[in-house]
């Protein structure tokens, strides 16, 4: 059960602040830096690149998605 209680934690910390929405939205300062030197993008081209991203998804879905993790989005956003 440690290891469960460890993976439960780091989600605790990711979800209680607003570093990793800010991040994916550009919305935030902090955000905004990653996106222009991790990415290489402005607020518009990752909103260009999101909408593109989740595009597939149709108009009404009401299921679960599985988050790609950053590292993997990353690796794939070039």
């Amino acid at each position: 059960m440690e290891r469960k209680e460890a993976i439960r934690s780091a989600y605790r910390l990711t979800g209680g602040n607003n570093f990793y929405d800010g991040m994916i939205t550009c919305s935030t300062l902090s955000g905004k830096a990653v996106c222009r030197l991790v990415w290489d993008m402005n607020k518009v081209e990752n909103d260009a690149y999101l909408e593109k991203a989740l595009s597939g998804i149709p108009e009404h879905f009401s299921g679960k998605l599985l988050e790609v993790p950053v590292g993997t989005g990353i690796l794939t956003i070039r």
